[in-house]
């Protein structure tokens, strides 16, 4: 999760709305935003950049990173004072406290080193309340605009280190080792797509005569089956028909 922690403001480029926030939250506590009250909520079309020129600090996050951002309306109670801007980030924010070990211990604050299965775990929420509430909906408008143009690459399969998947070929899900093992053939079992060619299909009834001994006790075996499903299988259309040339045969008798 690239977050990059500022000491002073980059120069930024393409900044598409300026949201003046009053207050900062960071769940869980990061010491990292620990004195990072008040400032200015940038959104650029590269990043999402807060930072308080009173403290001289703050972060910047790429949109890559946050997976949900949302705005909250607030309580009708404190005149929607707590209505705020919402982001989640897919991971730990820099200098973020973890919980406690399984063994009761504690780590205390994150040194980055975490395991990876610790990190996948985690995730961050940021809250930004601004002065102006009447400017969330365009701040969200706005976001939503710029993320789409930094789409996540690594959504794809693309991006898959192939970690879980067999690089080869398959026959019934099974790897060719596994095949071979079982006593198939591995690669002679299974025939590329690429090295298909036409001419070796039977595409008329003339070409029947070419057909190999297998390909001759396929083609009966295939008959015999379709054969015996016609005869299982009566069609009432041609019992009606049966039925009333026999009430014709009857009639024309009777006269």
């Amino acid at each position: 999760m690239p977050v990059v922690l500022l000491r002073q403001l980059p120069q930024l480029q393409k900044v598409r709305l300026e949201l003046k926030v009053k207050k900062f939250t960071c769940d869980p506590p990061s010491t990292a935003t620990r004195e990072l009250m008040e400032g200015v909520l940038y959104i650029s079309e590269t990043q999402l950049v807060f930072f308080s020129a009173t403290g001289n600090n703050g972060f910047s996050v790429d949109y890559q990173s946050i997976v949900i951002h949302a705005v909250s309306r607030g309580d009708e109670n404190d005149n929607k004072e707590s209505a705020h801007f919402y982001c989640q980030l897919d991971g730990p924010f820099p200098g973020t406290h973890t919980q406690p070990s399984k063994d009761g211990g504690s780590n205390g604050i994150s040194d980055g080193n975490d395991e990876d299965e610790d990190e996948d775990e985690q995730f961050t929420e940021l809250r930004f309340y601004p002065q102006n509430t009447q400017l969330l909906d365009e701040a969200f408008k706005t976001m939503s605009d710029c993320a789409a143009l930094n789409p996540d690459e690594c959504n794809s399969d693309s991006c898959s280190d192939g970690s879980g998947f067999y690089e080869g070929h398959y026959k019934d899900g099974i790897p060719d080792e596994q095949n071979t093992a079982e006593g198939l053939d591995g690669d002679s079992a299974i025939q590329h797509i690429s090295d298909f060619d036409p001419s070796n299909f039977i595409t008329s009834p003339e070409q029947l005569d070419q057909l190999t001994v297998e390909g001759r006790s396929v083609l009966a075996h295939l008959e015999s089956v379709i054969r015996t499903a016609n005869m299982e299988i009566p069609d009432p259309h041609f019992d009606d028909v049966s039925d009333n040339a026999g009430s014709i045969e009857d009639n024309a008798k009777k006269l």
